[in-house]
């Protein structure tokens, strides 16, 4: 773009000045995973201002998708204090604004509510973007004064990448290429270590260095999740054919629901494999995914992780939108019914009812004849290189 034509769109499109921006606060108070489809903007703001100070503010539970990362300075941790008194959660407040009160240039809010815009105001930036809402007429006071640069999203078909980029278009910030857009996610020294010690104490010492296959089941959201029975066959069908010298590690997260899910597909399961459900921290998962030949897994945030480590993974989709919510950089891992017209309906389950009918009629079969493939795939992609 020539500088002519920037100055026109900066003038048109009220373009900030950022060029003397200092400090900036990005605040993203989502999910595990959408914190992690969040990293681009970080690589983008740096690339942009290297000079930049980048902190970011995020629920309690979600920092480890953030730790060191190489274009983030500080992370602020968002928690409520244990004791659950009013009064209590005044002064916690009154800390949290006290602690970013007039010390940033910029401030941008990934996700909408009262919080972020509250903290972007206080931070004291010139610049304040939010994600669009409409707000109420109470907050409609606050907002008008707290946002400076408010921040639509297409919608549609558009991945959730994209939108979170679009805070930074909308204030006249671009990636530089395709390769920004990638997520980013550091493999930490220690949880791989701790991996290891684990696995030595399972008697599967060196296994991170060997060709082996990650499932990962379960999902938060349970109407996400593939029919226990059927993640049974798999896993047996996948033993049997790849034999042991491609092991099967299965993981889950620790959760009870999650916990319980995972039993019932052990119940099943009659062929060797390393059991790890339960027992990893986010990091450790990490590590473990990272290591893979292959992960296995539906629409959850492992499945982002193991986008974001460039593992080869399939993925299966049912009510959830592939074209948001999908794998990025990997499309092509993605499997899910294509006879139901309905989906991708955003559902919780048909009729509300937490069993999504599109993932129970996904057959063995064709997840089968897909991991197969893509293992095949990845044999013929490595022979070139021996």
């Amino acid at each position: 773009m020539s500088n002519a034509a920037s100055r026109y769109l900066t003038q048109y499109a009220g373009y900030p000045d950022l060029s003397q921006a200092r400090r900036a606060l990005v605040i993203n108070k989502r999910n595990i995973g959408d914190v992690l489809l969040s990293t681009p903007v970080f690589t983008v703001l740096k690339a942009n201002f290297p000079h930049l100070q980048i902190d970011v503010a995020v629920g309690a539970g979600t920092e480890s998708m953030l730790e060191g990362n190489p274009h983030i300075d500080n992370i602020i941790v968002l928690r409520w204090p244990e004791k659950r008194g009013l009064a209590a959660k005044i002064r916690h407040e009154w800390a949290l604004y006290d602690s970013i009160r007039n010390r940033y240039d910029l401030a941008i809010n990934l996700t909408p509510g009262d919080r972020g815009v509250l903290m972007g105001w206080i931070s004291g930036a010139s610049v304040r973007s939010c994600v669009t809402r409409k707000p109420k007429w109470l907050r409609a006071w606050l907002d008008k004064r707290a946002v400076t640069h408010w921040v639509s999203w297409a919608g549609g078909d558009r991945h959730y990448v994209e939108n979170h980029l679009d805070s930074l278009r909308r204030l006249g910030v671009r990636p530089h290429n395709a390769e920004q857009k990638h997520p980013v996610l550091m493999v930490d020294p220690q949880a791989r270590a701790d991996l290891e010690t684990l696995l030595a104490r399972k008697g599967r010492e060196g296994l991170l260095e060997r060709p082996f296959v990650l499932v990962h089941p379960s999902s938060r959201w349970m109407f996400k999740a593939w029919p226990p029975a059927h993640n049974a066959e798999l896993i047996n069908r996948l033993g049997h054919e790849l034999g042991p010298d491609a092991p099967i590690v299965l993981t889950s997260g620790p959760d009870g629901r999650e916990m319980d899910f995972v039993r019932e597909i052990q119940y099943g399961i009659d062929v060797p494999y390393v059991d790890l459900t339960g027992q990893l921290s986010l990091k450790s998962l990490y590590a473990a995914i990272a290591a893979a030949r292959l992960y296995i897994g539906v629409d959850s945030a492992p499945m982002h992780m193991a986008s974001a480590a460039r593992t080869p993974l399939v993925a299966l989709f049912g009510p959830s939108q592939e074209t948001n919510w999908g794998p990025w950089g990997a499309a092509d891992g993605v499997i899910a019914h294509d006879g139901f017209p309905c989906r991708p309906c955003q559902r919780d389950g048909c009729g509300g009812g937490k069993v999504s009918d599109c993932l129970t009629e996904l057959s063995v079969d064709q997840v089968f004849e897909r991991v197969m493939a893509r293992l095949a795939q990845l044999d013929a992609e490595n022979s070139l290189y021996i």
